[in-house]
Order: structure tokens, then C-alpha cells, then sequence
């Protein structure tokens, strides 16, 4: 993986950190393949998982517009996809366009 996939993944897992109580866990894998970054997020634990969507994907689209402005600062399109979730299973950010 290159700089440009570690900001934005590691923006992401800080803030992901912040919002869960200690005990839940939750993982994050980063793919890139070209100018496209596509970050799963995967908790085992449901609570972990209602957390992060927050209450109406209050919290998850708060990420995204964080993540959607890292993305546009380094022309690239970011993918928050969030496998056990039925209620959004992607959440996609594009850069700005200029």
C-alpha cells in the first residue's frame, strides 16, 4: 500500500476508535488499485457495528464527509464499505471536482 492509502485509512480508524467503547473491536482493510481506495470496515460485534453507522447513518456519513475531503486534497476517490450492514453496505466518496 502507498501514502496515498495510509491518511485516509488511518483518519478513518482514529475516528472510529474515538466513538467505540473499549472492548468492541473493528478492523480496516485498505485496497487500492490505481486512484481508487476502498476501505472495509469490519466489526465482529453488532453494537460495535450500530456505532459505527450511528443512529439514522448519522456517524458513518459524518466519516464520509471527512474522508470525502482527505480524498479530494489527494485526487482520489475513497469507498467506505461496510460488509455486515444491511441498512448501507457502501458509502462511496468522490474527490472535488476542480
Amino acid at each position: 500500500m502507498n501514502s496515498l492509502a495510509l491518511a485516509p485509512t488511518e483518519l478513518v480508524r482514529t475516528i472510529i476508535a474515538s466513538i467505540l467503547p473499549e472492548g468492541l473491536d473493528f478492523s480496516i482493510d485498505a485496497t487500492q488499485a490505481g486512484q481508487v481506495l476502498v476501505l472495509t470496515i469490519r466489526s465482529p460485534q453488532a453494537h460495535a457495528q450500530g456505532i459505527i453507522l450511528g443512529r439514522g447513518g448519522r456517524n458513518i456519513e459524518a466519516i464520509r464527509r471527512l474522508v470525502t475531503a482527505c480524498a479530494a486534497v489527494r485526487g482520489i476517490t475513497i469507498n467506505l464499505h461496510l460488509p455486515n450492514l444491511e441498512s448501507t453496505n457502501a458509502v462511496r466518496s468522490e474527490p472535488a471536482v476542480r
